[in-house]
């Protein structure tokens, strides 16, 4: 049989989740860490309601000299067609591109799981990145904090999730009276292309969208991010959580400056 391990650090961390949401069934698991690799709110959602999903991206030095904590997660054994079925769960290669890396076990019994103290996993990263990076949902965020609470992961971490400030909804009738008129006008257009993917999605049997429909998709989110930074945010205020001056410190290192033009996105 054709397996590999995957590394999830989302939700899916929960084995039930997993289970439960995917309907997939892993023939092992370990809890593992990635060196040198940092967990992130770095993948455009949509303003005003989820404006950014969590992603992996190299760990850096942050803006105050601390160094960024490895991401932890959990590794499961999966077949090649349950990985497609992941890739395909997860937008099927727009948002997210894969990436091989080494993974280290956390504990003893992960060491027997896993067969080693280190074994290389699939997993995901930006395919688009938002710079700067704006808040993850309060519904995001717990999702991810209640999936670790039950795992043993270095209680540095756990205190790691549990300081990462959610996305604060419009709050006065300016700011809802906005994010009401920017649902309007791109719901149709996203739930379209959401339909769009999933008609086509796996037709290559590895999970992913066609070329075609993740150039669109990316040039729709491009587009959704322009009239968010250019037109709503002047007029009615932001719908990311980055600050006025346009970078949040805590999720945003210094090496990491907004550029010039904001850019919704880079990367393919």
């Amino acid at each position: 049989m054709d397996t590999l391990w995957y590394f999830a650090y989302g939700s899916n961390i929960s084995h039930d989740k997993f289970v439960g949401s995917r309907g997939i069934h892993p023939l092992a698991e370990a809890h593992v860490r990635l060196p040198g690799w940092a967990l992130e709110m770095s993948i455009p959602g949509f303003p005003y309601r989820e404006p950014a999903f969590a992603s992996i991206q190299p760990g850096r030095d942050g803006h105050d000299g601390k160094q960024t904590i490895d991401v932890q997660g959990t590794a499961y054994l999966v077949t090649r067609a349950q990985y497609a079925s992941i890739i395909a769960s997860e937008g099927g290669g727009i948002a997210y591109r894969e990436v091989v890396v080494w993974a280290e076990a956390l504990h003893d019994e992960d060491v027997q799981h896993l067969g080693g103290q280190r074994i290389m996993v699939y997993t995901l990263t930006n395919a688009m990145t938002r710079i700067p990076q704006g808040r993850a949902s309060m519904r995001y965020l717990h999702m991810i904090t209640s999936a670790a609470e039950d795992i043993p992961f270095d209680e540095a971490y756990h205190k790691f999730l549990a300081a990462l400030r959610p996305y604060t909804p419009p709050q006065t009738r300016k700011q809802k009276a906005g994010a009401a008129m920017f649902w309007l006008l791109w719901t149709p257009i996203i739930t379209m292309m959401e339909k769009t993917i999933a008609r086509t999605v796996d037709l290559d049997k590895g999970g992913n969208a066609p070329n075609w429909v993740a150039v669109l998709m990316r040039f729709v989110v491009a587009a959704l991010w322009f009239s968010h930074d250019w037109v709503f945010a002047p007029l009615f205020g932001r719908g990311d959580g980055v600050d006025e001056a346009g970078l949040d410190y805590d999720l945003l290192d210094a090496s990491r400056l907004p550029l010039p033009l904001p850019l919704p996105w880079t990367g393919c």
